[in-house]
């Protein structure tokens, strides 16, 4: 289940709640419009979350969720750094809660909501702080993918630099690729592996497995599936390089394997001077 759902019996819990109160109790119902989709960005759920609550003064930018269920913390956060808590995630779901909790910022009051704009209210604040933990782990990515390609160009006097548009320049490219890193594997006491440098189509290349040992340490419990996710989305293409030479098909051809990670140039700044050895922006 993601972390931004709750379980049946959860949702029959909310449910209950939602009987116990009469049809037509309360201040006429609010017009909220059309809630995000679920595929909508932070940004959109926020922009939403604000425009119900009455924060056009001071938008709603992120949340933070702690703990499961509906015992959680619901933390929702302002652009002024204000802080919207429900100590328990099925507060959320209460109008009177959730119109006071939100009075609680800065003493503007929110309209009244109805039991079941409550819940919609509650679902997009769930699923904004999902959002937010998913832009925060992905900026850590980055921060992985920046310090270890700057590493890379630092520690290594020269690129191998080679042209790569061709099948035949590509695997050229490839065996002076892997006569350089072919005893690396990714331990602590080895220099980081020099960057593969493609000089017409200006994009930088590591190895995808020497990039996972680099990683692991600093991630616990981290899932090759999940690196390779969180990178593609931070802009490296998994490109994999696996070919015999042009003309020479035949199965006993000597083969070039390599997994790599394929970086446009001027990614976070880094960026290959003319000379192929001055970098400017990388940062450890």
């Amino acid at each position: 289940m993601r972390e931004d759902e709750l379980s049946a019996e959860e949702l029959e819990d909310v449910g209950i709640a939602a009987k116990s109160v009469r049809k037509g109790k309360g201040e006429p119902s609010n017009n909220l419009g059309q809630a995000p989709k679920r595929t909508a960005s932070q940004a959109d759920h926020a922009a939403w979350l604000t425009k119900v609550a009455n924060r056009q003064h001071d938008p709603f930018v992120e949340a933070e969720r702690h703990g499961r269920g509906l015992d959680a913390v619901l933390v929702l956060r302002t652009q002024s750094g204000k802080e919207a808590t429900f100590h328990r995630l099925r507060d959320a779901f209460k109008p009177d809660t959730l119109v006071a909790t939100l009075a609680e910022l800065d003493g503007t009051e929110p309209p009244s909501f109805t039991q079941k704009e409550a819940r919609r209210i509650a679902s997009a604040m769930i699923r904004l702080a999902a959002l937010t933990s998913e832009i925060g782990d992905l900026q850590t990515f980055i921060d992985y993918g920046r310090q270890y390609l700057s590493a890379c160009l630092e520690a290594n006097e020269h690129l191998v630099a080679h042209a790569m548009a061709s099948p035949r320049d590509e695997y050229a490219a490839a065996l002076a690729y892997l006569a350089r890193i072919k005893r690396l594997n990714g331990s602590r006491d080895e220099p980081p592996p020099p960057v593969l440098y493609a000089t017409d189509l200006g994009v930088l290349h590591v190895p995808r497995a020497l990039f996972w040992e680099w990683v692991r340490p600093r991630h616990s419990k981290l899932a090759p599936t999940t690196l390779i996710g969180h990178m593609t989305l931070a802009g490296w293409v998994a490109y994999d390089l696996d070919q015999r030479p042009v003309g020479r098909e035949d199965r006993d051809s000597a083969r070039a394997r390599l997994r790599l990670w394929r970086v446009e140039q001027g990614w976070e700044g880094i960026r290959v001077g003319a000379d192929l050895q001055v970098v400017e922006g990388a940062q450890r």
